[in-house]
């Protein structure tokens, strides 16, 4: 598979832009004389639109533990994102599964 990389350069909601290095199976037109990350498409979605995507997944995985009847004292959710120009931001996987590694934390609680 050959891969190349290029920028996709999302407007902030604030003002200015962010710019995310994307990397795509090959196949895209050729831009002779220029590298591919000098090659920057801009998109009509916000940065935080984009992660805004995702927030979900990440709200409602962490609702989950919280809301047990014995809910831990710490939960964190890790999981990657990736963006693709016109899609946003996605949670990222290294094969046909997404990953996420979920650690939950319970402590001890009794007096010393």
């Amino acid at each position: 598979m050959n891969v190349v990389k290029r920028l996709i350069s999302f407007p902030l909601e604030s003002g200015g832009t962010v710019q995310v290095e994307v990397e795509e199976e090959a196949g895209l037109p050729v831009t002779r004389g220029l590298h591919s990350a000098e090659v920057v498409e801009t998109v009509a979605n916000t940065f935080e639109a984009a992660l805004g995507a995702i927030k979900p997944a990440a709200v409602t995985m962490a609702s989950i533990f919280r809301n047990i009847a014995d809910a831990p004292d710490v939960v964190e959710v890790e999981f990657g994102v990736k963006f693709a120009g016109q899609a946003g931001a996605f949670i990222a996987s290294a094969s046909t599964e997404a990953q996420f590694r979920v650690k939950v934390v319970w402590q001890d609680k009794r007096e010393t």
